[in-house]
């Protein structure tokens, strides 16, 4: 490890220093595409189709065991402890709302900081980079920030746990809609 910053080896054996620097963009733009290939290859490991295409809202469009509709995952990327909540328990915070302006069925959605929702992606990928893990989260509210004790990053692994049940989450409420048409 060099310096205080995580050091992984890239696609080519080398070892970047991949922590943000005074903020430096470059460095945040690195953790991320580190984050969204880890997922995707993990993804692709468990034997979903998995594409990544880095759009308005969303970084990978998952195939599910390859069957199905695809599902438009986000990824968040955080090494952020929020412990001041609870003196026994620490928990892992994401900043999910979205800094972009986007165009929905016409209607233009704009602003700093608006809450996530379904209309961006289906899935969020959290990924917590001291231990390299990540839980999959079901977009089925509007979100603007997630917290999940670290307990649960400690024993989440790759995710597939959480992605089945995000999946069953997502399934369940599309076919009450369809129920409901």
């Amino acid at each position: 490890m060099a310096g205080n910053g995580l050091e992984i080896p890239d696609l080519f054996g080398y070892a970047p220093e991949i922590e943000p620097e005074n903020g430096d963009q470059h460095s945040f733009e690195k953790i991320s595409r580190y984050s969204e290939f880890l997922i995707c290859a993990w993804l692709s490991r468990m034997g979903h189709g998995v594409i990544h295409e880095n759009a308005a809202g969303y970084d990978i469009v998952l195939h599910y065991n390859n069957t199905g509709r695809p599902w438009l995952v986000d990824v968040k990327s955080s090494a952020q402890i929020d412990d001041r909540s609870s003196k026994r328990s620490s928990y892992v915070l994401w900043r999910v709302s979205k800094n972009t302006t986007k165009t929905i069925n016409g209607v233009r959605r704009s602003g700093r900081g608006r809450h996530l929702d379904e209309a961006d992606c289906d899935i969020l990928a959290l990924f917590y980079r001291p231990l390299e893990t990540v839980f999959f989260h079901p977009v089925l509210e509007p979100l603007h920030t997630i917290r999940l004790p670290v307990a649960v990053m400690r024993t989440s692994g790759d995710g597939k746990g959480s992605l089945d049940a995000a999946i069953s989450k997502l399934s369940q409420r599309l076919n009450r809609q369809k129920d409901l048409l």
